[in-house]
């Protein structure tokens, strides 16, 4: 394996970090002391035999979607979009247990915790399914909305929200965790993409980025979950397509990654304020703030075979996991980019197993699998 170490000095609110970086091969880890704390290092590979299907729309050959961990079993629930099928792997013995099939365009995945139940989406049918997560059986299943797309659990209510709709006009649809009853319904001007839960009061931050493909502007906004109300809309300038969102609660922060340029932004929570910027990697799903160590983590899969000519991402772009920390003023600073597979762009941090998983669809003679790298702590 070859091994470059680069030492540089790194000055952050003012006094010195002595930051060593050093470049590993695919599936291994950078790791980098940054007083005191070090960066995700990979710890395992979890293969997903059998885990694939066709080309979709977008290029990408046995496409994964998002991911969900119920702690009770421990086992981590994987959406195979190609597929069609939720695929269920036991991170206590590091293997793919089994496949869950019949969900057509699986897309978003959400845990109840303590209800043994896992719910997915399914963006063909524009239905939410949900299973035990210990027998795995189907419990019920319910039409929700067209495009059903990703899907949370508040933990403050203990409801579900499913995200989805048309181009020009999308919705939050809130049910009851136990017999998805239809609570309520926040209406939104277009399908919405990932939207997070305020853990202390009834909001929801939802981006907008519009057409996948369009140039115009992105939107954050922010709803009010027991009024079913629109409270702001604010424009994300100069980033289209944003896509993955994450929140730092303690500190007020929104954290937005656009596709277009690909960049990450942080935004003040009550104002959307755009604090500070930077570039990440390339067609990016999924983005995670670990509270305890100050690590943002942004999972990309550089350039897909889609894309049109001219955009502004360069032909031979890889995948990456780009890991940042941020100042209270909500500046960034690029800690290390660690390298992977084409079109690896989801995954999953799990705080209390202190990891982070990484989705990498199946490859030119390869199985898909699951990347796991632990984080400090």
């Amino acid at each position: 394996m070859d091994t470059m170490h680069v030492l540089r000095t790194a000055v952050i609110g003012g006094f010195a970090l002595l930051t060593v970086l050093t470049g590993c091969a695919r599936e291994t880890s950078t790791t980098t002391d940054i007083t005191g704390t070090n960066l995700p290092r990979w710890s395992r590979t979890i293969p997903l035999p059998g885990v694939g299907g066709l080309v979709e729309r977008n290029g990408i050959a046995g496409r994964l979607d998002h991911l969900a961990y119920d702690a009770t079993t421990e086992r981590l629930f994987v959406a195979a979009f190609s597929k069609g099928a939720l695929a269920v792997v036991d991170l206590k013995q590091g293997t793919l247990l089994k496949t869950l099939d019949g969900i057509p365009e699986a897309q978003g995945v959400a845990v109840a915790p303590g209800t043994n139940r896992v719910y997915v989406t399914s963006g063909e049918d524009g239905t939410l399914r949900v299973y035990d997560t210990e027998t795995l059986h189907l419990k019920d299943t319910a039409a929700v909305i067209e495009d059903a797309d990703n899907v949370r659990f508040d933990s403050r209510t203990g409801h579900i929200l499913v995200g989805g709709g048309s181009k020009t006009h999308g919705a939050l649809v809130i049910l009851d965790a136990l017999t998805l009853t239809k609570l309520g319904e926040v209406s939104l001007p277009a399908h919405p993409e990932s939207f997070q839960c305020s853990p202390i009061q009834a909001q929801c931050y939802i981006n907008l980025p519009g057409d996948k493909f369009s140039d115009n502007v992105g939107k954050v906004v922010q709803a009010d979950l027991a009024t079913n109300a629109l409270l702001a809309t604010w424009e994300v300038p100069g980033t289209a397509r944003n896509f993955p969102m994450t929140l730092d609660s303690a500190r007020g922060r929104i954290y937005v990654v656009g596709r277009k340029p690909a960049q990450i932004l942080a935004l003040d929570s009550a104002t959307g304020a755009v604090l500070g910027s930077a570039p990440c990697v390339a067609d990016s799903d999924d983005v995670f703030y670990d509270a305890q160590s100050r690590l943002l983590m942004v999972i990309g899969g550089g350039r897909r075979i889609g894309d049109r000519a001219g955009e502004a991402i360069p032909s031979d772009q890889p995948g990456a996991l780009d890991v940042f920390t941020v100042s209270d003023s909500g500046q960034f600073l690029k800690l290390t980019s660690l390298p992977l597979p084409p079109h690896a762009r989801t995954g999953l941090f799990v705080p209390e197993r202190r990891a982070l998983y990484v989705a990498v669809p199946v490859q030119a003679g390869e199985d898909a699998k699951l990347l796991e790298y632990k984080l400090p702590g």
